[in-house]
């Protein structure tokens, strides 16, 4: 294996670990999206449980109506910015996703590039066996 064929290997090799690593992070964004999703599900449930004792109730205070009103509000407040953050994760993960579309392209290219630097070592060894065979044959040809 000649010295370019070894700087390819190299240089598959990084860019195998860069592929993963994106990967890694990919896999991180999707966890947290999914975190959030989930979150944020619980969260319209409880605004929406929220809404619905505050319509059954016939007969209350104004401290009360004061009260459960902040309280609604503060639960619609968390819901939109769960909201916000997974509309953020989700730019995130478009971005992970180009960036590991992008990785396995360049990692291939370079695995391309190294196979046919090796092949053609292949065919550069393979032509001088044949080489030496055929000078081996003309040899014992002229002996004989």
């Amino acid at each position: 294996m000649n010295a370019r064929a070894r700087r390819a290997g190299r240089i598959v090799e990084h860019r195998a670990r860069a592929s993963g690593q994106v990967e890694i992070e990919l896999a991180r964004v999707l966890r947290r999206r999914k975190e959030l999703q989930e979150l944020s599900a619980a969260a319209r449930a409880r605004v929406e449980a929220a809404i619905g004792d505050a319509t059954a109730a016939a007969t209350t205070s104004s401290a009360d109506l004061a009260e459960g009103y902040t309280y609604r509000l503060a639960l619609a407040k968390r819901l939109e910015l769960l909201l916000a953050q997974d509309a953020q994760a989700r730019l995130e993960e478009e971005g992970c996703r180009r960036k590991l579309a992008t990785a396995r392209t360049e990692l291939r290219k370079v695995e391309m590039w190294r196979d046919r630097l090796l092949e053609a070592d292949h065919k550069v060894a393979a032509a001088l066996d044949q080489k030496a065979n055929d000078e081996v044959s003309a040899r014992l040809a002229r002996e004989s």
